[in-house]
């Protein structure tokens, strides 16, 4: 700043100073740490990025073994159902072969003493035909298990694919938020940059 006499001439230059060594460098210390921060964050961001990618390849995995399992189970229903008709129909065999051993024995004892043979077979037939019945209510049992378990097993599996379904929509949000976190990492940087070449 000048300083003039009264005719305008200048006598002195009057200036102020100030040492901003230390702020500069102050700023730069923030700039390097900004930096830093910058780096470190893309870092890990990165790293969540290729850790969500394997999670998701291996909840893809299980997404379709499970779905077979579920397919699997499916058709193992199927086949009860079927083995049910099977059963019925031997039920329906039994009973009928129970009421012709009854009747083959009624027309042994019509028969008399020629009939004795033939109404120690039909006894026999009758005891297998029992026999038969018996075993029919035990396999009844054994599917009637087997189709709880079935259905208990393809309940658990569907609400396991339910939440891998849910974690699978979980894990892509998180990595569109790593993603996120990286680019703004990387616009920091960059700005971070900008001011240092300002200052």
């Amino acid at each position: 700043m000048p300083v003039l006499d009264e005719g305008g001439k200048v006598l002195a230059v009057f200036k102020v100073a100030t040492d901003i060594t230390r702020r500069q460098k102050n700023i730069e210390e923030v700039v390097t740490e900004l930096q830093q921060m910058s780096e470190g964050l893309n870092v890990r961001a990165e790293s969540g990025i290729v850790r969500s990618h394997e999670l998701m390849k291996s909840i893809e995995g299980i997404s379709e073994v499970s779905e077979k399992n579920i397919s699997t189970l499916a058709s193992l229903q199927s086949q009860a159902e079927s083995i049910r008709g099977i059963v019925q129909t031997i039920q329906e065999i039994a009973s009928q072969t129970s009421l012709l051993a009854l009747n083959a024995a009624i027309e042994a004892a019509h028969a008399g003493e020629h009939g004795k043979g033939f109404d120690i077979v039909a006894k026999e037939v009758r005891k297998l035909a029992g026999r038969v019945s018996e075993s029919i209510v035990e396999v009844r049992r054994n599917i009637e298990g087997i189709t709880k378990e079935v259905t208990n097993i393809t309940e658990g599996t569907n609400l396991a694919q339910d939440n891998i379904s849910r974690s699978h929509s979980q894990i892509r949000t998180a990595m569109e938020e790593f993603e996120d976190i990286s680019a703004a990492s990387e616009q920091l940087d960059a700005r971070a940059k900008d001011f240092n070449n300002i200052i």
